[in-house]
């Protein structure tokens, strides 16, 4: 029987030893928790940043995508502008050569008796 007592006492001490020798591993193992926690709320802070910058940049990217089209359908309209007068100068072009043909040959023959 005595050896039953001593052992609740030995299974004691050596309990109390383990706690006390893991103490400093314990306290570091909290000491990182407790850092690793700022970082995550750190982290979890930026995340939230970066999602309303990715939205922010969502929205200008789909107005992008509308003015694109706007630009486009103005530039179709500029380009075919350019083209029908374009045609109107070619048409101005000759019709004023055609005059100029048409008044050196009335000059021609106007002067054609007297050469």
């Amino acid at each position: 029987m005595a050896q039953s007592i001593q052992n609740p006492k030995s299974d004691s001490l050596t309990v109390v030893r383990d706690w006390v020798g893991l103490a400093k591993p314990m306290l570091d193992s909290l000491t990182k928790l407790h850092f690793i926690r700022k970082d995550v709320a750190a982290l979890q802070l930026k995340l939230l940043l970066a999602e309303r910058q990715r939205d922010g940049l969502a929205v200008e990217l789909k107005k992008a995508y509308q003015d694109n089209s706007q630009l486009a359908n103005e530039l179709f309209e500029a380009k075919d502008q350019l083209g029908l007068q374009k045609q109107k100068n070619r048409q101005a072009q000759l019709e004023r050569w055609l005059w100029r043909v048409g008044a050196a040959a009335g000059l021609y023959l106007k002067l054609k008796p007297l050469l």
